[in-house]
């Protein structure tokens, strides 16, 4: 059941009026279907220590672009010494990330990025990121492009993918 669906995501959480803070500590997140972890709007702090976040890519189209852990939409966190793995998208036309940082402030330290089409992807947001080990090869992702990180605007071809949570919607 896992194919194609936008929402199944591991973990959710969100700024519901008040501000909330969620800490991952020395945890394992596996067998999703968009996202591992996922943080959203102001005032929703995520904090993932000593964990492992495992994607099940390269998933193939019309299954949803994997990201490993999204903080996103004023969401603000950090993500330390854990590993990332997993998430790579065929065709090439989605990019699936490890690490997505999306309008936020966030931080990544002292993690193994491995076998992402892209390792972090910061985009519109600040940050500190030191001490992060990267790993790919095309054999493991199953594409041609990939990238450790990326700090920048996205070319319109190489927008990530992103889940929007409905903010309306009972969480």
């Amino acid at each position: 059941g896992l194919r194609g669906c936008q929402s199944q995501l591991g973990v959710v959480v969100q700024n519901g009026g008040g501000g909330v803070t969620l800490t991952i500590d020395n945890s394992t997140v596996r067998s999703y279907g968009k996202n591992g972890i996922t943080a959203s709007l102001a005032g929703t702090v995520l904090n993932v220590e000593d964990s492992v976040v495992e994607g099940r890519g390269p998933v193939l189209l019309g299954d949803a672009a994997q990201n490993g852990i999204q903080i996103a939409s004023g969401a603000t966190g950090s993500v330390r010494n854990s590993t990332i793995k997993g998430h790579a998208y065929q065709p090439e036309t989605f990019s699936s990330t490890g690490l997505l940082f999306y309008g936020s402030a966030a931080n990544a330290e002292g993690n193994i990025i491995e076998d992402n089409q892209v390792g972090l992807y910061h985009i519109d947001g600040n940050g500190t990121h030191v001490g992060n080990t990267f790993a790919i090869t095309t054999a493991d992702v199953g594409v041609n492009n990939f990238w450790g990180a990326v700090f920048d605007d996205p070319m319109p071809s190489r927008l990530p993918s992103p889940v929007d949570v409905d903010v309306s919607a009972p969480q």
